[in-house]
């Protein structure tokens, strides 16, 4: 077992998670873990198997993994209803370590303990897009995520996504429920191509499913404000700034890579630092 459990300790993270997720998937359990090591962050994914929601697996795990992605501090949920959406995004926000979620919903049916919710959700019993301003105020600023999942009509979409431009931040990401709906899909498509600071990311979960004969609905579709194109300055900016360097901008440094370098041939890059060191 000490052997194993050193073999374990030796693999890259990302090769822990992904043996930890495929066994649970199997129902089988956790691979042995090392005295003093503890790794719960699959214990915060535990929600999006229970959270009451219509969502799909793969759209639950698609609305954790975004917020852990992208970290915001403030996420807007437009159609609460039973609070399952508003749960994982509370987890996810618990997992970072800082974030609130706020919530709209005329009618909401939340039945879930307030333990969940990890003290990080705020709802919000109101009309959108009335009610976004208030939503702005309890959360404390403009919002870095919105997911719009209210009523499932054309000019609903199309208010909510009007209602929400002035309370987003100016890199901030809307997300869209049951996208597949022929209404909300148009509403999405007229406000990117009247929007030039919106950009359309496309069906992030693509699967649709068929409500009666005539409509479809599920899906997930991005669409992100900000640029065409992202300047990653400042998102490297803190990793640079611990080091006390700024973001490279040297063209060489374009094909340099770690292992590319060592293992098949040095960059330019390389080969500059290497002619520059001086010969004995």
């Amino acid at each position: 077992m000490d052997l194993l459990n050193r073999a374990w300790q030796a693999l890259p993270t990302s090769v822990k998670d992904r043996a930890r997720a495929a066994l649970a998937s199997q129902n089988i359990g956790r691979l042995p873990v090392p005295d003093g090591e503890r790794d719960d962050r699959l214990d915060a994914l535990e929600i999006i198997l229970d959270a009451p929601t219509e969502m799909s697996f793969e759209e639950r795990l698609l609305l954790f993994a975004l917020v852990r992605g992208t970290a915001p501090e403030r996420v807007l949920e437009i159609g609460t209803s039973q609070g399952g959406s508003a749960a994982i995004f509370a987890a996810a926000l618990e997992a970072n370590g800082h974030g609130t979620v706020v919530g709209i919903d005329p009618l909401p049916r939340i039945e879930l303990a307030d333990e969940v919710f990890h003290g990080r959700f705020t709802l919000i019993t109101g009309e959108s897009p009335g009610a976004i301003a208030e939503a702005s105020e309890a959360a404390g600023g403009r919002f870095d995520l919105a997911l719009i999942d209210g009523m499932h009509i054309y000019q609903q979409a199309a208010d909510d996504i009007a209602g929400v431009l002035p309370f987003l931040t100016d890199d901030a990401y809307l997300l869209f429920h049951d996208s597949f709906h022929y209404g909300v899909s148009e509403a999405i498509r007229e406000a990117v191509e009247a929007n030039d600071e919106l950009v359309d990311c496309g069906y992030v979960c693509s699967v649709p499913r068929r409500v009666g004969y005539l409509l479809t609905h599920a899906g997930f579709r991005l669409v992100r404000r900000g640029a065409p194109v992202v300047d990653v300055t400042e998102l490297v900016r803190p990793v640079w700034d611990e080091i006390g360097l700024k973001p490279p901008h040297d063209p060489d440094l374009r094909n340099h890579d770690i292992y590319f370098c060592e293992y098949v041939e040095p960059c330019a890059y390389c080969r500059r630092e290497r002619d520059a060191l001086p010969t004995a």
